[in-house]
């Protein structure tokens, strides 16, 4: 089962625990999230960091840090400033050791992105 299906699994667990989708979005606060959170799973994508967020604390957090990075890894270049602040800021408050040669390369992503923008 590829880490995809487990969100996505995850996420439908999530919301028949909450009784539906409008229920758990409702609590959320955000209705926006769902709209992209349909379209990835209609399109066989991983969700964009900036909406994974939405889930802390109602996921396992450590579970969706790694869904964050798997989107990092494998849609480069989708990702955007703001995703990365996302995935940063998940990153530096539940990260496990053993990652570090990993997120130094989202550093140099970092540095590139800023040299591309004339920075």
């Amino acid at each position: 089962m590829s880490l995809i299906d487990q969100f996505f699994e995850e996420y439908d667990n999530l919301m028949s625990e909450y009784g539906g989708v409008s229920n758990f979005f409702t609590i959320l606060g955000d209705k926006r999230v769902s709209g992209y959170i349909n379209r990835s799973r209609r399109d066989g994508t991983m969700p964009p960091p900036t909406q994974l967020k939405r889930f802390e604390d109602y996921m396992d957090n450590h579970f969706l840090l790694k869904c964050m990075q798997y989107y990092g890894d494998n849609y480069p270049d989708k990702m955007t400033i703001k995703m990365d602040l996302a995935l940063d800021e998940f990153t530096f408050k539940y990260r496990k050791q053993g990652r570090r040669k990993e997120r130094k390369l989202s550093s140099q992503l970092h540095l590139e992105r800023a040299w591309a923008l004339g920075a």
